[in-house]
């Protein structure tokens, strides 16, 4: 959760907490939908997929490999791999 609007500047710090002290393997990418998409600033369509770019606008010390996981790669550990 953050206090601030898009790009919600103080979800970075936090994340980059939950990492080191849990791993990527054990974070995961989620929304909050419906309620980023009320204002959202290009559009609803918009909001998930600008808001999964953050993790890599925010230049975060993580490997590909961790990002991958943080996005997908965790997901589909618990529920199963899905089509690309």
């Amino acid at each position: 959760m953050s206090e601030f609007d898009f790009p919600y500047p103080d979800v970075r710090q936090r994340l980059e907490e939950l990492v080191a002290a849990f791993g990527a393997d054990r974070v995961m990418f989620g929304s909050d939908f419906p309620y980023i998409m009320d204002d959202f600033p290009s559009g609803p369509e918009m909001a998930y997929t600008e808001t999964s770019r953050l993790l890599y606008s925010w230049q975060l010390p993580l490997s590909p490999q961790d990002l991958h996981m943080i996005q997908r790669g965790t997901a589909e550990k618990l529920f199963g791999k899905w089509d690309s």
